[in-house]
């Protein structure tokens, strides 16, 4: 047990420093809306497939909706 008191108390600060910052970051985003095509998507499912597709380059993703919003507003 002694041996674990060290992890514990690591694993606790770390908490208390993170938590508070990401969820103040969460706070300050708007609700991502409800579409037709994809329903209802979670911030975190959007995580896991910029994750995954674009290997964590939040850049590459925003200039990808970026170009469509553009195209979009050429259109009208």
């Amino acid at each position: 047990m002694k041996k674990l008191r060290p992890i514990i108390l690591s694993t606790l600060l770390t908490l208390a420093v993170v938590l508070p910052a990401t969820l103040a970051e969460a706070a300050s985003c708007p609700p991502i809306p409800e579409n037709k095509v994809w329903g209802k998507v979670s911030s975190h499912a959007i995580a896991r497939y910029v994750a995954d597709a674009y290997k964590g380059d939040w850049d590459a993703y925003i200039g990808k909706w970026e170009k469509r919003a553009e195209h979009t507003r050429e259109l009208m």
